[in-house]
């Protein structure tokens, strides 16, 4: 399987992957990591559309420009110091008007990677302040070295592209295994869907993220069970519904004690709704007071993100009440229906 260099000299910033950093300092940081993971979505879909046309081959990024408009922006870090390009006409590293201004893309034959393995990231951690490296991947995920949490993506928004990904794993073993699953998710690592530890891991876990698979006790170090219990080992696909729990945190704590994010059988057949967050309390119930009112109206108020917007906070996953990732009138709709007032559970 072929694997990428991420050439930007960040050993300091790798040696400290594992210790699991929670939070970056400073607004304008945060602001701008936001901008470019954005940018960084953006990008990925135009590569994805330019290896579909192309025979899964990037030789030079400036070439996306021929199968997308993109515009210039696009390209540039805000936290870079380079000035913001007015056209792309080179890819040159860290150069003006360059395709790889800010980003760095994985270039050559791309048909043989991982979902996970990385394909644009950060130029120089200098982009965010020396404090993290930002990175998409080939199945278009957003990640951070060191882990870092942010409202884009934020931990939930990781840990579930996690699930999709491991629930992909499990359909490409079935499918070379008479549509058995494996007894143990270490029979499915490496393959086309994960090749990398952290694929395994709940950002908002407090274990450590792993730096190598090396067993699958529940909850244990290093394991392909940290964060997530997978509960159909050995079973045949045709007996799972769209229904059976697949794969679930292990804790309420990994999403704060807000709820556990889930994949069901849904997700083994890449259908909508095949990873959902399931929350400690009822939907609707913001503040955790056993009904929903006018306090919970206020924070529905609050969260609303409209669509496409995202949410940005995950202490509002308890208002996504089609877990779409989004807080719209859709879930409007199923609030009006569960308000009780104050004094009705």
């Amino acid at each position: 399987m072929a694997r990428y260099i991420m050439a930007v000299g960040v050993g300091a910033l790798l040696a400290g992957s594992a210790m699991g950093v929670r939070s970056v300092a400073g607004d304008e940081v945060v602001d701008n990591s936001v901008i470019a993971h954005i940018r960084l979505k953006g990008l990925a879909v135009a590569l994805s559309i330019y290896l579909n046309d192309n025979l899964e081959r990037l030789d030079d990024p400036v070439h996306l420009l021929q199968s997308v408009e993109i515009e210039p922006e696009a390209f540039w870090h805000p936290g870079d110091n380079d000035p913001a390009p007015t056209q792309i006409d080179n890819s040159i590293p860290n150069a003006a008007n360059s395709a790889q201004i800010s980003f760095l893309f994985q270039t050559g034959f791309l048909g043989g990677l991982a979902g996970d393995d990385p394909i644009i990231w950060d130029a120089s951690p200098l982009n965010n302040d020396s404090q993290f490296i930002s990175y998409t991947t080939f199945d278009g995920g957003i990640e951070t070295i060191p882990p870092v949490e942010l409202p884009f993506p934020t931990n939930v928004s990781i840990a579930q592209k996690h699930l999709w990904r491991i629930s992909r794993a499990l359909w490409w073993y079935q499918n070379d295994n008479g549509g058995f699953l494996p007894v143990s998710l270490l029979d499915a690592y490496p393959n086309y869907a994960l090749a990398w530890p952290r694929s395994f891991w709940n950002p908002g876990d407090a274990d450590p993220m792993p730096t190598a698979i090396t067993n699958d006790q529940p909850d244990g170090l290093n394991s392909t069970n940290i964060s997530f219990e997978y509960l159909v080992g050995g079973m045949h696909l045709d007996d799972i519904t769209v229904d059976t729990i697949v794969l679930q945190d292990n804790t309420p704590e990994n999403n704060k004690g807000l709820g556990i994010n889930v994949a069901n059988g849904r997700a083994l057949m890449f259908q909508a709704g095949g990873v959902q967050f399931i929350p400690v309390n009822s939907f609707g119930d913001y503040d955790g007071d056993q009904d929903i009112d006018l306090h919970d109206w206020a924070a529905f108020q609050s969260c609303y993100s409209g669509f496409p917007g995202e949410i940005d906070d995950d202490t509002c996953r308890v208002l996504d009440f089609n877990s779409d990732g989004h807080i719209a009138m859709n879930d409007y709709g199923f609030f009006v229906d569960v308000v009780t007032g104050p004094a009705l559970p």
